[in-house]
């Protein structure tokens, strides 16, 4: 991977970059505050490829849905050995 040499690093950023990325994150955090007050819900998904998801060379993808799943299992610490759901007999 090349070193970005134009990269803005955080102690080179203006004063007005700072106060710009400030108020942009306070309106998010006061929007994603209005969303949970009406109500909404927050779920976490399961890692896995996309609906439609495709390569740049086509339709092959550099992993299997399958691949991403074990490898977000592994990355987590679970094991999956353990049942999770459904009738235990």
């Amino acid at each position: 991977m090349p070193i970005d040499i134009k990269r803005k690093y955080v102690d080179s950023f203006t004063e007005d970059e700072r106060v710009a990325k400030e108020r942009a994150r306070t309106e998010l955090e006061k929007q994603m505050a209005e969303f949970l007050a009406k109500g909404g819900k927050v779920e976490r998904l399961e890692p896995g490829i996309a609906k439609g998801a495709s390569g740049m060379m086509g339709d092959k993808l550099q992993y299997s849905d399958a691949e991403i799943k074990r490898q977000a299992r592994e990355k987590s610490g679970h094991t999956g050995s353990k049942e999770t759901g459904g009738n235990s007999e």
